[in-house]
């Protein structure tokens, strides 16, 4: 047959993961969630860094925030709508 070196079923010409043992409908790589964000790694498009779903697993504080976590229009936000 064709080789398939971690024995996971997926020949290693096919296998993203060859050195590790992984299911086939994640083309041989393990299902793992190495930062934690709740973003299967082979989904996550930052798998070191955790991050939101809806952002692909990565951070939303891109950029300079100075510290305001994203949240610091909150306290500005209800009396800015209330047409």
């Amino acid at each position: 047959g064709c080789p398939d070196q971690d024995g996971d079923g997926v020949r290693d010409a096919d296998d993203r993961c060859p050195d590790e043992f992984g299911l086939p409908e994640l083309e041989g790589c393990p299902q793992s969630d190495r930062d934690g964000d709740g973003v299967w790694d082979y989904l996550d498009g930052c798998p070191e860094v955790p991050g939101p779903a809806e952002n692909n697993g990565c951070p939303t504080s891109g950029g300079g925030g100075g510290g305001d976590g994203g949240g610091g229009g909150s306290s500005t936000e209800p009396t800015a709508r209330p047409e």
